[in-house]
């Protein structure tokens, strides 16, 4: 027989003992259903328990818009660039990835707990609030029964300040470990209690703060859109922020020494009492031609001084508000259907895992 014929054949038997073996997996899977729906039941009762058992979580979703046009400036980049003035161009959708960094850092995040509020009636910070709401639901400073025991220990950590830069070590862990509670850790299984993103087509941006108390929800969202957008706009002016102050500073200079100038002509004219000696001439001349040559650069440095204005202001972003989270606030809950459907499946394909593992070391054993 020739070799093609051979492989053939032995394809052929291949195939019909897949086919064999398939049958054979399928037929036990069948046959140990009781089993499958043994090991399934207890996966399905923790999910349905899960469900049932979750604390309410209250949503406070708040939306904005970024209206940033210094892209469109055209030919004024132009204009400034002739008076050593650069002009940015807008970055559209570049801005709205760099806004949501920006609220994930550990800077924004900060300066959005540490400011007092009033919660349940009770004015703290609203850090204090969040490791006090984390607390009562079991889910601050979790830590298994694996991992190393805490240098600097958090468990009854309460800020008392908001100075940053003087916080204790113990101080500057918890700052830390809040920070994973608000953008979140999947390492750590920690999840966000803020989210942030936008619609690329609309370019709409949302912050949604989700917590177990609907205050401490609202508070996080207006908390976190005030400093984001400060900041952001704060650090988008920064450079012709400074070139306005360099200039404005300039300007305020050259007219208080034309000011001076004009004072001493006066003064000059006025002691002299319209008599004037030929020394007395030259003094007079020489202050008017001062007087002349302040009077142009003043009148350079206004104009300069106007269109860094009109640069700071063009580049100025506006973020505007659309709609803020307001009470009452609506709880929601953990979906039951979503917890069974979960379980069956979990737990079907644990029990197929069963049956077929313990089939394949049954046939090895009787080989």
């Amino acid at each position: 027989m020739s070799s093609t014929g051979r492989s053939n054949q032995n394809d052929e038997i291949s195939l019909k003992e897949a086919i064999i073996t398939s049958k054979e997996y399928f037929s036990e899977i069948i046959r140990c259903i009781p089993i499958i729906l043994l090991i399934t039941l207890p996966i399905l009762a923790y999910q349905v328990y899960k469900a049932m058992s979750d604390d309410l979580m209250y949503e406070a979703p708040l939306t904005f818009m970024l209206n940033d046009e210094s892209a469109g400036a055209g030919g004024l980049s132009g204009i400034l660039g002739s008076f050593g003035l650069p002009i940015g161009a807008g970055g559209g959708e570049d801005n709205l990835d760099k806004i949501l960094e920006l609220s994930k850092s550990r800077k924004i995040s900060s300066a959005t707990v540490f400011r007092t509020i009033e919660v349940d009636g009770k004015d703290d910070l609203l850090a204090n609030h969040v490791i006090q709401m984390l607390k009562e639901n079991d889910k601050w400073n979790q830590r298994s029964m694996l991992a190393p025991e805490q240098q600097y220990n958090i468990d009854g950590l309460r800020f008392n300040h908001d100075s940053i830069a003087n916080f204790s070590l113990v101080e500057n862990n918890g700052l830390k470990h809040l920070h994973e509670h608000l953008v979140g850790n999947s390492k750590k299984d920690i999840d966000a209690l803020i989210t942030t993103s936008y619609n690329e087509q609309t370019g709409i941006m949302s912050i949604i703060s989700n917590t177990h108390n609907p205050e401490v929800s609202i508070a996080l969202s207006n908390s976190l859109y005030e400093n984001l957008s400060s900041y952001y706009i704060e650090k988008s002016i920064e450079k012709q922020q400074l070139t306005y102050k360099i200039l404005k500073s300039k300007t305020d200079s050259i007219y208080t020494e034309l000011q001076s100038k004009n004072a001493a002509l006066a003064n000059f004219k006025d002691s002299s009492q319209g008599m004037f000696a030929r020394a007395d001439k030259l003094t007079e001349n020489r202050l008017m031609v001062d007087i002349q040559k302040l009077g142009a650069m003043y009148g350079e440095a206004t104009k300069n001084l106007e269109v860094a204005d009109f640069a700071l202001s063009n580049k100025t972003p506006f973020i505007n508000s659309i709609d803020k989270p307001v009470l009452p606030i609506m709880p929601k809950k953990a979906s039951l259907i979503k917890g069974i459907i979960l379980g069956l499946i979990l737990g079907g394909i644990l029990g197929i895992l069963f049956v077929v593992t313990r089939k394949m070391i049954r046939d090895v054993m009787r080989a």
